[in-house]
């Protein structure tokens, strides 16, 4: 039986129709659809007296529908309830516990209790971590189902300070997230934002990253206001200016790729280029592990392996494996190539943890399984342990020579593919960084030509635009001079406002200005040629 079932058998059970009220009464409903609440205090064979707020009230016999008599246990679960939905969970659990209520009670009615009264109050419970404790204690985890209470958990754990718990709900929430959340979204965004605010304020990654996944399982509000794109836009990209990297990337949101991509989708490679240059440590790894749930499933494949080799090699460099392989088993979902690299660096980062401080030979094995394994960095790495070791001096050298000339062909097909696309900035931006990096020669000649030709194609471009605009200019004072006005100005729209040619640019001005001009006079004479025209043959005369 799921917290669904449960909820709806706490309500058969205790008759939980007024949770809000502390005051509890029996309950007379009569047969015109009124009822009165109080106590019952008399009952004859014909009647019934209650005392109400205003006094006692008789009811005949024949004019009562039903009665509802409240009971010990309803009492109390009323008493609790309402504890709850006024946010006092300590006072809540100590009623429930110090009254026995779960003796009497199904399996699992402690969550059904809570998923009823905090749907719309969860963001303002608190509690202290002893009574988060106990309630933790409380849940059966096996017969409830659903995201809700383990998010409720983490954010309780994240308003005591207690981040490992907090995380440890939040993903426990996560395994739950194929399951539909039932309180209202609203509640569940406040509670997210609530911790991704904390982990933002301790920079921790995992808790962002953790949130944000919550957050994408939630339907947000649909919008096409270009306003609201933009002020996301801006809050993201100041972030980013002030280097707050892992708040940029916490701000991210599918349905910003999905709907906008032309907008977010050039910001959210800046955010994830300026994440990956900064320097190896906890501020970086916190910025990818919160980027690789918002930012890196929607950059292009070569940005997101670059991004998924650094968050797992930062984690290794933080003995966080099992982590590392969690990440790896996730991209292999949706991405088998990319998942095939990650799995293959997280056993590299085992191996190498298991190598013993001296064992050359073994060092020098693990390098070239990972040069077979397309880890060319972490070949090169293992290469230039032994690099001085004078019994692999000779085989070191060629594994160096391998390993550049691997990497530098992955580089260099990289900066092929920008040309392809015609992304020339770019290509001139990751030239740049390549032939800092130096590369052997052939490769560095390569990428300068794939440079040299992209200035080509841009010039040559420039020009051909700048011909047709020309020729659509001809057109257009050809078609004036036949005062075909219409023609002329539908060639002048044809040629680009942003022309780089400033005198066309300013004789596109000139002739559109003299053929609207044109185009009124002759307007104006026509006017004027109708109104003077005699009437028609027949038509009455003025007088």
């Amino acid at each position: 039986m799921d917290c669904i079932r449960i909820t709806y058998g706490i309500c058969m059970a205790a008759g939980m129709l007024g949770l809000a009220e502390i005051a509890h009464a029996d309950t007379v409903l009569l047969k015109d659809s009124r009822f009165v609440e109080g106590t019952i205090v008399a009952e004859m064979a014909d009647s019934v007296t209650v005392e109400t707020a205003n006094g006692r009230v008789t009811f005949r016999r024949d004019r009562i529908a039903r009665i509802e008599r409240v009971s010990a246990v309803n009492n109390r679960l009323r008493d609790v309830a309402a504890l709850l939905e006024r946010g006092e969970l300590d006072s809540a659990l100590a009623l429930y516990q110090s009254t026995n209520l779960k003796s009497h009670l199904p399996s699992g009615s402690l969550d059904a209790t809570l998923l009823q009264s905090l749907a719309d109050c969860a963001g303002a419970v608190t509690c202290t971590s002893q009574t988060l404790t106990a309630l933790a204690g409380e849940i059966d985890w096996d017969e409830c189902k659903n995201p809700d209470l383990p998010l409720l958990l983490s954010a309780l754990s994240a308003a005591n300070v207690d981040a490992d718990n907090a995380l440890s709900y939040l993903k426990s929430s996560g395994d739950k997230a194929d399951q539909p959340f039932l309180w209202p979204a609203s509640t569940i965004t406040l509670l997210v934002n609530r911790l991704v605010d904390f982990g933002l304020a301790r920079n921790r990654g995992d808790i962002v990253a953790a949130a944000s996944y919550l957050a994408s399982r939630v339907p947000g509000e649909p919008t096409n206001n270009s306003r609201d794109w933009l002020a996301a836009w801006t809050q993201i990209d100041g972030a980013y200016r002030q280097g707050d990297l892992l708040q940029a990337s916490a701000l991210f949101r599918p349905e910003m790729f999905l709907h906008r991509a032309d907008l977010f989708g050039p910001l959210a490679r800046r955010v994830l280029m300026a994440i990956i240059r900064r320097p190896a440590g906890t501020a970086r790894l916190s910025a990818l592990e919160s980027a690789n749930v918002t930012i890196i499933p929607y950059v292009d494949p070569y940005e997101r392996e670059i991004a998924v080799r650094a968050l797992i090699r930062g984690l290794g460099d933080q003995n966080r494996l099992p982590d590392a392989q969690r990440v790896a088993d996730k991209i292999s979902e949706s991405d088998p190539d990319l998942g095939a690299i990650a799995e293959h660096l997280v056993t590299f980062l085992n191996r190498r943890r298991q190598l013993a401080p001296n064992e050359p030979l073994e060092t020098y094995k693990l390098g070239a399984w990972a040069r077979s394994m397309n880890l060319p960095e972490e070949a090169r790495e293992q290469f230039l342990l032994l690099k001085d070791d004078p019994r692999f001096t000779e085989n070191v050298a060629l594994q160096l020579q391998l390993t550049s000339s691997q990497i530098a062909e992955k580089s260099v097909s990289r900066l092929r593919e920008l040309f392809d696309s015609s992304d020339y900035d770019q290509l001139q931006r990751e030239t740049n960084e390549f032939l800092a990096s130096s590369p052997p020669a052939p490769f560095a000649q390569r990428a300068r030509d794939l440079v040299q030709l992209a200035k080509f194609q841009t010039w040559n471009g420039s020009r051909a635009a700048s011909n047709q605009a020309e020729a659509e200019f001809q057109e257009a004072e050809r078609m004036a001079t036949r005062r075909d006005y219409d023609q002329a100005l539908l060639h002048l729209n044809r040629i680009q406002a942003g022309v780089t040619n400033k005198g066309l640019a300013t004789k596109v001005r000139e002739l559109r200005s003299k053929i609207i001009l044109a185009k009124r006079r002759d307007l104006a004479l026509q006017r004027n040629a109708e109104t003077s025209a005699p009437p028609p043959m027949g038509g009455a005369s003025a007088p």
